[in-house]
């Protein structure tokens, strides 16, 4: 009798546990999927859908269409409050917080503002009721890897493997959210668009609710020297610049290949993306494989070898006239954006093993800072050399970012081990 107990207790523990894990990857796709769909169309949709009221001291005049400008504001003033907001969330969840009611308080922001989007076509609207739900919604994903390190942790496992398969999951989003998207505009409409990007956020919405457990912050013991204190805060800072200068190469990327290829090169509307497609598809096998050797190997000379990559492909980018150019020149793209996030997020989390919320948060916040920059230069680059520009920009800043990872010391990303 007692020995039924005990395999009845083992088989509701494992049961649970896998419903855990299952919501966890589920939940990080489906978000993922939301943000697959939005983000590649945005600029199309602030340039050819959203007016811009003329604004004077008296009255609000006749609309105009957006310029590239205000399209690179838009972008900036989002990236800029969102950093406030998430890095406050961040760390009040790493003193106190339940993580589970952050998500599902930032799902439901984010569910508002999917309905805000559909129905809404006016620039200022969309601004300032935009960035207060999409900076509350956008730190969804920061707390789900949180919560996820910390349930691994909890187990005695280890937290590498489970995170770059969640990031896996955000990749495969991003194979079917930009093809998907440019089909749906075109064909249907951006009201279309957004009505499923909600039904996608309501999903994981449930999921979080029911399955996740209210679980509190989980410390790890660790009583670093002063002397590897220092040496942390510069391995943080130089890291931190890499991964924001890279983070701001892809945030003009994204922002400017759109209109690109559609305008510039005149090439057909749906080949954005399936090149965004393309690039997901490619990086799932290298954020799996990094996953399976980020214990074996430096994490360092991984990410040199993400910043290498990213200076290639802007190069084969500035050279690319023909289709095949450019969905040939993803590959490259493929290997910087998996290296970059799959080892991106662990390397912040392995220096910081007492703040796992602040510490991914942090590396998401690079990512935010790199938007925050990459919507300024847009706005400032476009106006004087074009989309071309940006391109070049972005090589720079990924020669920059390579530069300051060279710098970080060696052996610097076993610091918390040999504490």
């Amino acid at each position: 009798m007692e020995q039924d107990e005990i395999q009845k207790s083992k088989s509701t523990f494992h049961s649970s546990e896998t419903s855990t894990i299952s919501t966890f990857l589920l939940a990080t796709f489906l978000i993922g999927v939301t943000g697959a769909l939005q983000f590649p169309v945005m600029s199309v949709f602030l340039k050819d859908h959203v007016s811009l009221p003329k604004v004077n001291p008296f009255f609000i005049g006749e609309a105009e269409s957006v310029s590239e400008f205000w399209i690179g504001a838009f972008f900036f003033l989002n990236a800029f409050f969102g950093i406030i907001i998430a890095q406050f969330i961040g760390t009040v969840s790493d003193k106190a917080g339940d993580r589970k009611r952050i998500i599902i308080l930032g799902c439901i922001f984010a569910f508002l503002q999917c309905i805000l989007f559909a129905f809404s076509r006016e620039y200022w609207t969309l601004l300032i009721l935009g960035i207060v739900l999409a900076s509350i919604g956008g730190t969804v994903h920061a707390q789900l890897f949180a919560m996820a390190r910390e349930f691994t942790v909890k187990r005695g496992k280890s937290s590498d493997l489970f995170t770059s398969t969640m990031r896996a999951g955000i990749s495969l989003a991003w194979v079917l959210g930009p093809p998907v998207a440019f089909f749906m505009i075109y064909n249907y409409s951006f009201t279309s668009l957004y009505l499923v990007s909600a039904i996608g956020i309501l999903i994981p919405l449930v999921l979080i609710y029911l399955y996740l457990p209210n679980s509190p912050v989980v410390h790890v013991k660790k009583k670093p020297e002063a002397s590897e204190k220092v040496d942390m805060n510069l391995t943080i800072l130089l890291l931190m610049t890499a991964c924001t200068l890279l983070s701001s190469a892809n945030g003009m990327y994204l922002i400017t290949i759109p209109l690109y290829v559609i305008e510039t090169l005149a090439l057909s509307e749906n080949l954005p993306g399936i090149m965004m497609g393309f690039v997901a598809g490619v990086e799932i096998p290298f954020i799996i494989l990094v996953g399976l050797i980020s214990n074996k190997m430096s994490k360092r000379t991984i990410l040199i070898g993400c910043a290498v990559c990213a200076v290639i492909f802007y190069a084969l980018i500035i050279l690319a006239t023909e289709p095949w150019h450019l969905i040939a020149s993803q590959l490259f793209n493929a290997i910087f954006i998996g290296l970059l996030a799959s080892i991106g997020i662990i390397y912040f989390q392995e220096l910081m093993p007492n703040q796992a919320g602040s510490a991914t948060t942090l590396f998401m916040n690079a990512g935010r800072l790199g938007s925050l920059l990459s919507g300024a230069a847009f706005a400032v680059i476009v106006q004087f050399w074009g989309y071309m520009g940006i391109f070049y920009a972005a090589g720079v800043f990924s020669l920059i970012a390579l530069v300051c990872l060279c710098l970080i010391k060696h052996g610097s990303s076993n610091v918390k081990q040999t504490a």
